[in-house]
């Protein structure tokens, strides 16, 4: 039980964060009808870059060149679901080694966009995220009651990501503190530090340069939000700092056991919700949950039908630059 405990509690802590070394930037831009677009800006290694590894070559693989790897990512992100055309699109490595990729994705629903890193499907098939799947990244779900929207980060289906998978009977209490001994107790919290330590490098290749920053380009007024800053008017961000998230879980990790006892006594008798123990354990829930409510007025920020036909009428030359195959059909492609 106490192993058992010390790995889920560690795994929580990086639970949407299983893909890491990535510098993104987004910025969505919804109307008043929901219809709206993203423009993408990612640096992210070559191995996590499409949610799962670029082979790079073994003893049953034929050695990729750099110029199929790359070209293996921008497959993976022409085919993302819920996008209804793509436009300015680049995508080459930089000096570091690593993918940059640049592109305006329209979509009708938010809710149905899937994002350029990570995804809801674990396991080693493909998935929303690439080749490997993973948690949701940078994605975001709307629910609407006339002029009012909610807008709040989505919640991936397998929180855990690939391979990584909670304890086996979610119902069952993870550690009872209305029966443990002082001893037990003491027991309970160097296990959970054991356990933080032999994560720790897994977290530190996780969370080392992961900043993921949303900007929000809005139709009316925001009224409420947890997790967003407002830069003006309509304008709102939202970023998720690897870096400060590895400090928070530090800091958890090293308190005293009273501290604990605290945090096991809330969780004593409950289901096991990983989100609800990530942020019990002290690290920055308006970083991992953001929310907003907006109130809905105005015009169109865009012309959405007129952009969209402009973007597909161009689908020729931007096959060209980004040297598409004919395999890859591209969002509202004949």
């Amino acid at each position: 039980m106490f192993r058992r405990l010390a790995t889920f509690a560690v795994v929580a802590g990086c639970l949407p964060l299983l893909t890491g070394c990535i510098d993104m930037t987004q910025t969505i831009t919804l109307n008043p009808d929901g219809k709206g677009k993203v423009v993408f800006e990612v640096t992210a290694t070559p191995l996590l870059a499409g949610g799962g590894p670029l082979k790079m070559g073994g003893p049953n693989d034929k050695e990729k060149t750099p110029e199929e790897m790359l070209q293996e990512f921008v497959k993976g992100a022409m085919e993302k679901k819920g996008v209804t055309a793509w436009k300015d699109v680049s995508c080459k490595w930089t000096n570091e080694g690593k993918v940059h990729f640049v592109g305006t994705a329209y979509f009708d629903n938010l809710d149905e966009m899937e994002g350029i890193v990570g995804g809801d499907k674990a396991g080693g098939g493909p998935g929303p995220g690439g080749p490997m799947g993973g948690p949701s990244f940078g994605q975001f779900t709307i629910n609407k009651e006339k002029n009012i929207w909610k807008i709040e980060g989505k919640k991936s289906n397998n929180p855990l990501g690939g391979g990584l998978n909670p304890p086996p009977n979610p119902n069952q209490p993870m550690f009872d503190p209305t029966k443990a001994t002082p001893k037990e107790w003491d027991e309970m919290v160097l296990k959970m530090r054991i356990g933080y330590q032999s994560m720790r490098p897994f977290l530190m290749m996780m969370f080392t340069d992961l900043k993921i920053k949303t900007v929000y380009r809005l139709p009316g007024e925001v009224t409420e939000a947890r997790g967003f800053t407002k830069q003006g008017a309509g304008v709102v961000t939202h970023t998720m700092d690897g870096e400060k998230l590895m400090d928070g879980f530090k800091k958890f990790m090293t308190q005293d056991a009273a501290a604990w006892k605290r945090v096991m006594q809330q969780m004593n008798n409950k289901p096991v919700n990983p989100q609800d123990l990530v942020e019990k354990m002290g690290l920055p829930a308006e970083m991992m949950a953001p929310s907003m409510t907006l109130r809905v007025e105005g015009k169109e920020q865009f012309d959405y039908a007129k952009e969209v036909q402009a973007a597909r009428q161009a689908y020729p030359r931007l096959r060209e630059q980004l040297k598409l195959d004919a395999g890859i059909k591209l969002p509202g492609e004949q």
